[in-house]
């Protein structure tokens, strides 16, 4: 084994755990599934991909109306559905244009 140079080193381990919230409504128009699409597309940035595995969990019946969860210990991520309704969209406006080029360095986490 080699001479260990200066101070001991000492390791230390520490768990805290913090409660999730959440509010289910089973009459909410949209599924469990919508909402995993959504959180799919933004748990690239890391802090949402907790609230993406919190949702992946098995929950109650219904569609989350609200969800606070801890990100970090003084801070909570708070999703609200306060009103939902469908619209209805021209199929153009989800047209990609045939002269559009991908900027490979924008959003390069994604």
């Amino acid at each position: 084994k080699a001479p260990h140079l200066g101070r001991e080193l000492v390791c230390k381990e520490s768990k805290k755990t913090f409660k999730a919230t959440i509010a289910m409504s089973q009459e909410f128009p949209l599924g469990i599934e919508s909402l995993l699409n959504v959180l799919e597309v933004i748990a690239p940035f890391k802090h949402f991909n907790k609230l993406r595995e919190f949702v992946q969990m098995k929950l109650p019946p219904g569609f989350p109306v609200k969800l606070d969860i801890p990100v970090f210990p003084t801070i909570t991520a708070t999703v609200t559905f306060q009103e939902f309704r469908y619209d209805e969209f021209d199929e153009s406006t989800f047209t990609i244009p045939d002269d559009y080029k991908e900027d490979p360095s924008r959003f390069p986490d994604l």
